[in-house]
């Protein structure tokens, strides 16, 4: 797949050099904060939803719509960050990798993951419905239903699934939709 993935990016860069060096930006202070293994959990979700803002506002022109749509993707950025982080826990902690969480909350053992879980709901929840308020400022024309659906029930579905220490909460949950 890698060489698919690399002739499209090199196309997209083309098209878009501003986009993909504020990426690439993005993806090295991603790096740098992993590598001096920043304990903050806001720092380290910072990058991801950076690029999530720069790509949700370059979908209008309309001034006011480009401030709600990077607002928007901001939050969903940090939220998508946070729930990777929370969805990596157990197997961070064993194999020692990076995971701001673990660092912030300095957890050592995996009795401690339950609670760590119902910790980060509040700052889960916090960008969700951050994210969903920006929503109702949009003027969405198309896929109103669709999008909705998603905000209201298929992000917080699966992030209840994460917390509450699912795995393959994604696949189960396409398979449900489908069933």
């Amino acid at each position: 797949m890698m060489p698919i993935v690399r002739r499209y990016r090199r196309r997209a860069a083309a098209d878009l050099p501003e986009l993909d060096s504020f990426i690439a930006e993005a993806m090295e202070r991603q790096h740098v904060l992993e590598n001096e293994q920043v304990a903050s959990v806001d720092q380290a979700a910072e990058p991801t939803a950076q690029i999530l803002s720069r790509l949700c506002e370059m979908a209008v022109t309309d001034e006011a719509q480009k401030r709600v749509l990077s607002r928007f993707g901001y939050c969903l950025g940090r939220w998508v960050y946070l729930m990777d982080a929370t969805d990596d826990l157990e197997e961070d902690l064993k194999f020692h990798n990076y995971n701001p969480i673990l660092l912030s909350r300095k957890v050592g053992d995996a009795a401690a993951i339950p609670a760590v879980r119902e910790e980060m709901l509040l700052s889960l929840n916090a960008s969700l419905a951050e994210c969903r308020a920006e929503y109702e400022l949009l003027d969405v024309h198309r896929f109103d239903g669709i999008l909705r659906n998603v905000l209201e029930w298929g992000i917080p579905h699966m992030q209840k699934g994460i917390l509450s220490g699912e795995k393959d909460t994604a696949r189960r949950f396409n398979h449900e939709k489908s069933v």
